[in-house]
């Protein structure tokens, strides 16, 4: 409640930083797209994940009433990216620059895979199978038979 404003410096943004949709997104397709909308929903939530595309979360009024305090500039000139800077009401102000990405463990991706499966309602017997296929690769003589084993069911597609 005490946030001013959020200044974001990128060291490139793209054509569509003034697109209007980036800053009122209306459905999941537009709110995966919206650096406002990420920006806004990581601060609120303390991380970005799936629920993140639920009608209720891109138009929940406590992250447009902060989208609206967001300001995004490009600055080719920055040596890390992004820079964000924070201002509060009470007069205070906070830059963080972020740094090199770090990878993560074996552990790390197992979990966020298992998160991610748990999510999407995908059985445990298939998650396991996919687990076990795309950790090694190396017998497999055409990647097409993997991705017709597994990735081809992997959640409900959407119908186009």
């Amino acid at each position: 409640n005490d946030i001013e404003s959020i200044h974001m410096e990128m060291t490139s943004f793209g054509d569509d930083i003034g697109d209007p949709v980036k800053w009122d997104p209306l459905n999941d397709e537009s709110a995966d797209h919206s650096m406002p909308y990420c920006i806004a929903r990581a601060l609120i939530d303390g991380e970005f994940y799936l629920d993140a595309f639920k009608k209720e979360s891109y138009t929940d009024p406590a992250v447009r009433e902060l989208m609206a305090k967001i300001t995004i500039q490009e600055n080719p000139d920055l040596k890390l990216s992004p820079r964000m800077t924070v201002r509060t009401k009470s007069g205070g102000e906070l830059t963080k620059e972020v740094g090199h990405m770090t990878l993560l463990t074996h552990e790390e991706v197992n979990k966020k895979f298992d998160r991610i499966c748990a999510y999407k309602s995908i059985p445990n017997a298939q998650r396991d199978q996919i687990r076990a296929t795309w950790s090694d690769l190396r017998p497999i003589k055409n990647i097409a038979e993997p991705i017709r084993t597994t990735l081809a069911h992997f959640g409900t597609p959407k119908p186009l």
